[in-house]
């Protein structure tokens, strides 16, 4: 993630421990290349002449300048980034000009323990390793910026995963949820997995976000001719013809994909319990083949 540090005055923290000590977690966080943070440039040579920073420090913080230039201005065209204030002694909170920028105060940082990447919480290990695989293929091969990234994995183990996410949440931890909607429908509703997710959960305005993709499952947003070209190179022929059929009827009805069971299938005899649930949706594509 992305922090920029305002109203730090280094060279003031001799008798400061917390600020001391919560301005050295920063720099090291960038370090590790867990998060960007963004100086100022009169923070950075505070930090440099001062004798009270050791050597790693110092030499973290020419880090810091070296990549300012290149980073400073990015963070308006973020979705979200966020705010330490050395003068801000209250809780993590919210928006900023309609903009879902999160103020942290410096105590956040403090606790070493917050030094590591955002935390982003799936359903499974799965499919952790699919959005990091998004994330990275987004960052390097689609925006502009080509940002490196690190997430932090938390299970949230099915059913169980709003109960982590609020146990996240009330830690005071910055975290990201990610959910599948389990719709098979579009007039249906959410499944039981993200519907007890809250209004507030998903709007991110204490730095927690619960994010529902808007579709059945995480296996829609693998694109069909990735799937296509492994089931080739492994000679699947069987899923090569389902593949076929799936490409079909998602030209007949584009939303088709959203809503199929990429694992399971979908019988014609649940396609007419479904409908006659939820109105015609699946049995005016299966009609046109």
């Amino acid at each position: 993630m992305l922090f920029k540090i305002k109203n730090c005055l280094p060279d003031q923290y001799a008798h400061d421990s917390d600020r001391q000590h919560a301005l050295e977690n920063l720099i090291m966080s960038s370090a590790f290349r867990h998060n960007i943070i963004i100086l100022d440039t009169k923070t950075i040579e505070s930090i440099l002449i001062c004798d009270m920073y050791n050597t790693n420090i110092k030499n973290y913080t020419h880090d810091i300048r070296s990549y300012r230039r290149e980073y400073a201005g990015i963070a308006n065209t973020l979705s979200t980034h966020a705010v330490v204030d050395f003068n801000y002694e209250g809780d993590i909170c919210a928006f900023e000009k309609d903009k879902p920028i999160i103020k942290v105060s410096y105590k956040y940082f403090i606790d070493p323990k917050n030094l590591g990447p955002i935390t982003l919480l799936t359903e499974n290990l799965e499919d952790f390793k699919l959005y990091n695989i998004i994330t990275e293929y987004y960052s390097h091969s689609i925006s502009d910026h080509k940002l490196n990234f690190s997430f932090d994995f938390s299970l949230g183990g099915g059913s169980q995963i709003k109960t982590m996410f609020d146990n996240i949440k009330n830690s005071k931890k910055l975290v990201l949820c990610i959910v599948d909607s389990d719709k098979y429908h579009p007039n249906m509703a959410e499944g039981s997995t993200s519907s007890p997710f809250s209004k507030e959960d998903r709007e991110n305005i204490d730095g927690s976000l619960a994010y529902i993709i808007d579709m059945r499952e995480i296996e829609t947003l693998i694109p069909t001719n990735i799937i296509q070209k492994i089931a080739i190179e492994k000679k699947l022929d069987e899923q090569i013809e389902s593949l076929d059929d799936i490409t079909t009827f998602t030209s007949i009805e584009g939303q088709f994909r959203k809503f199929f069971d990429h694992k399971k299938g979908l019988t014609l005899k649940e396609a007419i319990h479904i409908d006659n649930t939820y109105s015609s949706f699946w049995l005016d594509i299966l009609g046109c083949v």
